[in-house]
């Protein structure tokens, strides 16, 4: 009996089950159907400051991807959690030097309550790091790729050298040791052979 109730049911609810998705469709495909509140794709500006992606109202928070543009010049493209930096996302920007050079900068990698943790790269003007970082700055194992040719491998604490690496070269001679706030206090002895 309980089988027969269920089957008139879905008997007589189908055309109109199938009626209401034939119209949410023909809607989505008119471009009449509007996403949810909290699915805004909204611009703003704050404080000189854009910030394009979903956004919800209720919260006043964008959720998912944005793009920021800061009033600095510099750019953030990526997931945002609470107002801060979350998730994978690419930051960078430009500065002018001294002498009036423009100088041009990239953090990439995942992003934690604002700052850059874990994997990423960093790209300047004088190089490029890839490896580990901590509160947005170079730390543990990682790889420095200076634009005069030469590259450190080895550990950095906030954003030094230090600990073990080793300096390769250009011309591929290699120097192997501990390394102190950027500079090396001792050369790994290498066994006779």
């Amino acid at each position: 009996m309980r089988r027969q109730q269920i089957n008139r049911f879905v008997n007589r609810a189908l055309p109109f089950i199938t009626l209401a998705l034939s119209l949410a469709l023909a809607c989505f495909a008119l471009g009449a159907w509007q996403p949810p509140p909290y699915m805004v794709e909204e611009s703003l500006d704050v404080k000189g400051n854009s910030f394009t992606g979903l956004y919800d109202p209720a919260d006043n928070v964008f959720v998912g991807p944005v793009r920021v543009m800061f009033a600095s010049n510099a750019v953030y493209e990526g997931g945002l959690a609470g107002n801060r930096f979350e998730g994978q996302g690419v930051l960078k920007g430009e500065q002018v030097s001294a002498d009036g050079a423009i100088l041009s900068w990239r953090f990439e990698g995942t992003f934690e309550n604002g700052r850059l943790e874990g994997e990423g790269m960093y790209r300047d003007h004088q190089g490029r790091y890839i490896g580990e970082f901590i509160n947005s700055l170079p730390s543990g194992k990682g790889i420095y790729y200076s634009n005069s040719g030469w590259r450190y491998e080895g550990e950095f604490v906030a954003g030094m050298m230090t600990g073990q690496g080793t300096v390769i070269l250009a011309n591929g001679t290699s120097s192997s040791g501990q390394f102190e706030d950027g500079l090396q206090v001792s050369v790994k002895e290498e066994p006779e052979q």
